[in-house]
């Protein structure tokens, strides 16, 4: 990951456009202003009220040096997320359900995996580049690796 402000990293799982229900999981977020700290993410679009659950990580590693294993375990009922292999954040649809919130995440329409380098702008999360961001920047990946 290239450290800057401004500048924010993803890698998350979509549903195709037009499925039911459309959710998102972010596998891995970070605004790289903080190269020390990892977002997880789950996003329910619909038809159901938006709602969204993070989780955040800091990590003694900066994460700009290397490369990293971001993951995610996603069994049903349940996602984990973790950095290198240690996991840092769980969700539950025990935990949804009792925020009263639907679990839309075991449904099989299939998901898209992305993933990005985007530069914010000052009222994104994490903000615009400042004068210290360095440019071109490139988010290099060594692999993708799914199980089923």
């Amino acid at each position: 990951m290239p450290a800057g402000q401004g500048l924010w990293s993803g890698l998350w799982a979509v549903n195709p456009a037009g499925t039911t229900p459309f959710t998102e999981i972010d596998v891995q977020e970070m605004l790289l202003g903080d190269t020390h700290t990892v977002y997880g993410s789950l996003h329910n679009w619909g038809p159901t009220p938006y709602w969204a659950e993070t989780q955040s990580a800091d990590v003694p590693t900066d994460l700009s040096t290397g490369f990293h294993d971001y993951q995610v375990i996603w069994q049903p009922g349940m996602l984990t997320w973790a950095v290198d292999g240690v996991a840092y954040a769980q969700y539950t649809a025990a935990q949804a359900t009792a925020a009263g919130q639907a679990w839309p995440f075991d449904a099989s329409n299939g998901v898209y995996l992305i993933a990005d380098l985007a530069v914010g702008g000052a009222n994104d999360w994490g903000g615009a580049p400042n004068a210290s961001t360095q440019f071109p920047a490139t988010m290099q990946i060594k692999s993708v690796k799914v199980w089923q």
